[in-house]
């Protein structure tokens, strides 16, 4: 279970993730959105906004799981979500836990994303 895992192994999964091209800001949460290790600059030491997002992806993802279940369909492992300016990626990282992460618009979107997830399965195999 991610809630597991020492803060240092947490902090390393953000590290790893910040070190990507492109990504602003990016996050590791349980699967009821609480935050397990995060990244948002301007932000880092507020708690609210880093439960709010949180808690906002989870249900993003957890809404998506509700649209397949009822289109009997296999559960997304992957959402994206692109607006003007950032695209948000909120991946699986087993089964227990969401991977995160806010792109600049000109980020080299395709790679990003798949780097993302990868560590997310990668993750997901050991928690």
């Amino acid at each position: 279970m991610a809630a597991q895992n020492t803060p240092k192994e947490l902090s390393g999964i953000i590290d790893e993730v910040r070190s990507i091209p492109g990504v602003l800001a990016c996050a590791f949460i349980s699967k009821t959105g609480a935050p397990l290790a995060s990244y948002f600059p301007g932000n880092e030491s507020n708690n609210a906004i880093r439960s709010l997002v949180g808690v906002m992806c989870a249900t993003v993802i957890s809404s998506a799981e509700g649209v397949a279940s009822i289109l009997d369909v296999a559960s997304p492992h992957l959402i994206i979500a692109r607006s003007a300016g950032a695209t948000i990626v909120i991946t699986s990282a087993g089964d227990t836990a969401y991977l995160i992460a806010l792109l600049k618009d000109e980020t080299e979107g395709q790679i990003a994303t798949e780097r993302i997830h990868a560590i997310a399965e990668r993750i997901g195999s050991v928690i």
